[in-house]
């Protein structure tokens, strides 16, 4: 809580006080493959160390590639027959994806329409042969089947939001339930090792949600993750969003059951084009939406959430990128945290702050170094004051600056030598920007 007592903000670091582990939430939909193989990401991708990678809307700007229908355009043709399946897109595009990501979260089914004419969002007409589709592809990837691959994808979501309306799913309620225990049944046949979630919605406090988890329970279903998205407002919303998830499966007894939050952004009310679009797409953009998402990682790691998916981490307007492949103030923000994450151990950072700010801090060690992030996403600018104890000896230790705010991208603009056990630094902390501390260099 803000500490109207004092003007500055004061954030103490323990490097002797383990909290626990990171949870690297910082994975994101898509691949590096944009506009048909103009723009490559790989490089920044690989910065990121991704921990997982969602594909939905893939492809951009075009569903070329992933989708159900992209795959298998003919939907009356055999799915037992190899000749009806159209794989080498959607394999060009993996053998992208999955070199640069720890896992890979596919959904099955199709990208979201916004055309008046929707032309691939109805129901199948027959669940059991889209179910038996889904088995090729599964088999396609996975078991080497119609001269295919070993990725070894295990995850596999079903549908994408069918509660946002005809863009998406133009079928009921109940309809959707029905393709689930279809498809989750038959999956589970062919591989029971395989991971399946539903109901992937796009609003978590509406109807289909609690009946999604109740029509699991009743009918005895499988269902190893509850997938879910949240365009917020600010970090916080995405916090009371990630425990009404949790909530609502432990009270139905779905207590292993994972979160897996597929889908987040910074948003709130959006429009699909004109001026208000392009302002909301350039905030995410800007050093503030940087802050947003460094505030938003930090925030979910105690909000049991299991696994998140920045959308996108490619060129779309709600992307890392902009249009031409250039990183955006997003990225550097997520960086920070990449950087974090990949300390072996999470230790206490407490944080004393005024009225009228919203700072969040985190702090891990590994054998090699330190790493801190402090990121305000909003109110006022505020001195900062930043005490560091428990250091293992009295060596002297390198601390680096980098910022990501208006004028950097995570570079280091100082650095500080200190020696013995305890050590304050201070500088000033502007609103909507990322400070990283570290002592091992920018990987």
């Amino acid at each position: 809580m803000p500490d109207s007592r004092t003007s500055t903000i004061s954030i103490d670091i323990d490097l002797a006080t383990k909290v626990g582990t990171f949870t690297p939430l910082h994975g994101v939909n898509n691949g590096p493959i944009c506009f048909g193989g103009l723009i490559d990401l790989t490089p920044w991708h690989r910065r990121l160390n991704l921990p997982s990678t969602r594909l939905h809307d893939a492809g951009w700007p075009g569903p070329v590639v992933v989708d159900i229908p992209s795959i298998f355009p003919d939907f009356s043709a055999d799915p037992h027959d190899p000749a009806s399946y159209r794989f080498d897109r959607t394999d060009d595009y993996l053998q992208s994806v999955t070199p640069l990501t720890g896992k890979v979260v596919y959904r099955l089914g199709t990208s979201i329409e916004w055309t008046d004419r929707k032309y691939e969002t109805a129901p199948p007409e027959d669940y059991t042969h889209w179910a038996r589709i889904c088995i090729g592809v599964i088999r396609h990837l996975n078991d080497g089947w119609a001269d295919g691959h070993h990725f070894g994808i295990r995850h596999f979501e079903i549908w994408n939001e069918p509660d946002v309306g005809e863009q998406m799913w133009s079928g009921t309620q109940e309809q959707y339930l029905e393709l689930y225990a279809v498809a989750v049944r038959a999956i589970k046949e062919y591989d029971p090792g395989l991971r399946v979630g539903g109901p992937v919605v796009a609003h978590v406090d509406g109807e289909l949600g609690p009946a999604f988890v109740d029509y699991v329970t009743s009918n005895d279903l499988p269902l190893d993750f509850f997938s879910w998205h949240h365009y917020a407002a600010d970090p916080g919303a995405l916090v009371r969003r990630a425990r009404t998830v949790r909530n609502l499966l432990d009270e139905r007894g779905l207590t292993q059951v994972e979160s897996y939050l597929t889908e987040w952004n910074w948003a709130g009310e959006w429009t699909t084009g004109g001026a208000s679009a392009k302002a909301m797409h350039l905030r995410n953009r800007s050093a503030r939406g940087g802050a947003f998402a460094a505030s938003s990682l930090i925030m979910l790691q105690d909000a049991h959430v299991d696994e998140a998916h920045y959308f996108s981490g490619d060129t779309q307007w709600f992307g890392l990128f902009d249009e031409f492949g250039i990183p955006q103030k997003n990225y550097f923000g997520m960086l920070a945290c990449a950087q974090l994450f990949s300390r072996d151990v999470r230790v206490s950072a407490t944080v004393e702050q005024p009225e009228g700010t919203n700072v969040v801090a985190a702090a891990g060690r590994s054998d090699d170094g330190t790493v801190v992030v402090v990121s305000s996403f909003e109110g006022a600018s505020a001195p900062l004051r930043l005490a560091i104890s428990g250091q293992a000896d009295d060596a002297p230790v390198r601390y680096h600056l980098h910022w990501v705010d208006d004028h950097h991208d995570l570079e280091c603009t100082q650095t500080v030598l200190a020696t013995g056990p305890d050590v304050e630094l201070t500088t000033t902390l502007p609103a909507g920007t990322v400070l990283m501390i570290s002592t091992v260099p920018l990987s």
